[in-house]
């Protein structure tokens, strides 16, 4: 059932892939990937937060970040929500 969520989740087409280090590779980031969603859904429900890991990521895909050498000088789309997200997942 694990699998099979994960393959949803990162969207895992038919491995194309014909040397070993590359298929192991391919798996290796569907199952880091599988992890850093299960590791943001625990952290967003620990915080009282009823919203899924894609859709907190769907919302904070909305944000965007004027960054020049190191310095950010404007943020869009930015929300009270998108901020709380981000502190949840940077915590």
């Amino acid at each position: 059932m694990s699998f099979k969520d994960l393959k949803m989740f990162v969207d895992i087409d038919p491995v194309r892939h014909w040397k070993e280090n590359r298929v192991l590779a391919h798996i290796f980031l569907a199952v880091l990937a599988f992890g850093l969603r299960s590791l943001i859904e625990l952290k967003l429900k620990r915080a009282g937060m009823n919203i899924t890991a894609q859709e907190a990521i769907e919302k904070l895909n909305k944000v965007r970040a004027l960054v020049v050498r190191d310095k950010l000088l404007k943020l869009t789309s930015e929300s009270e929500e998108t901020r709380s997200i981000t502190s949840i997942i940077e915590r």
